[in-house]
């Protein structure tokens, strides 16, 4: 709402203050608002601010948007608000689905200025977010890699999974990294994905001691890697309790949690 239509709103907030508005690509952990960086003169920061204020305001006064919003809970969809008439899912109702994906496909799925993740949030009511060697505490990432993090109902987790395959493929991937509980038997996942026609391996090069994770390296057509992880995770679903711990829940474990 800040940023508008092709950034309307946003280039009116600026010129009106004089100040600079940096809108982050991706939601704050844990919630479905994305940060807002204002720089310049005091006096400009002081009336950006009231600018924002006042559009978030109007939303506010439509309904649009509730006081919950603004609240940081560990784990959290993002709420229904944003997503027109779905109902959004609690923490304890959440699915999963874990990538393991390059920088650049990071970047190549938010798109400018966030506008493919933002529509494929739209499209699917999913949470997706992409997480780096920080948040990751308990996987050894290197500095070009990142997690892709699909979050919401199972139909939801599902849809985005379906739409990431489209841009996967558009980006030209030819294997697929999965994230999956060590909960689950490996022979389960070995048997689901081959009756689905992918090859499997199961790799152990980026767990720490600490994770509850393992990758599994999906080989196939894309067609066959997406029929794969729909049966995969969905098989996870029964084993997994909690979210994967993250820099955001380290210090509550008790609590789900949520490209450089």
């Amino acid at each position: 709402a800040v940023i508008g239509a092709k950034g309307s709103k946003i280039s009116e907030i600026m010129s009106e203050s004089g100040a600079e508005i940096d809108v982050g690509r991706e939601c704050i952990i844990g919630m479905p608002d994305n940060p807002v960086v204002l720089r310049g003169r005091p006096g400009q920061i002081v009336r950006a601010a009231v600018l924002c204020n006042a559009v978030l305001q109007d939303l506010a006064d439509k309904g649009r948007v509730q006081a919950d919003d603004f609240c940081y809970i560990p784990g959290r969809a993002a709420n229904a608000a944003t997503r027109g008439s779905r109902v959004g899912a609690s923490s304890s109702s959440l699915s999963f689905a874990r990538f393991l994906v390059e920088k650049d496909f990071a970047g190549f799925l938010i798109g400018k200025g966030g506008e493919k993740i933002k529509r494929l949030r739209d499209q699917t009511g999913a949470t997706l977010q992409f997480r780096g060697p920080a948040e990751e505490v308990t996987l050894i990432l290197g500095q070009d890699q990142r997690v892709l993090d699909i979050r919401g109902s199972a139909d939801e987790r599902n849809e985005a999974i379906r739409a990431c395959f489209v841009e996967m493929d558009a980006a030209s991937m030819s294997t697929t990294r999965l994230l999956l509980p060590l909960a689950c038997p490996e022979v389960p996942l070995q048997e689901a994905a081959k009756a689905a026609g992918a090859s499997i391996e199961i790799l152990d090069d980026i767990a720490s001691p600490e994770s509850s994770e393992r990758v599994v390296l999906l080989g196939g057509d894309s067609s066959t890697r997406m029929a794969a992880v729909l049966a995969l995770v969905t098989k996870a679903d029964a084993y997994s309790t909690n979210a994967p711990v993250t820099q955001a829940n380290q210090a509550n474990p008790a609590n789900p949690a949520n490209p450089a």
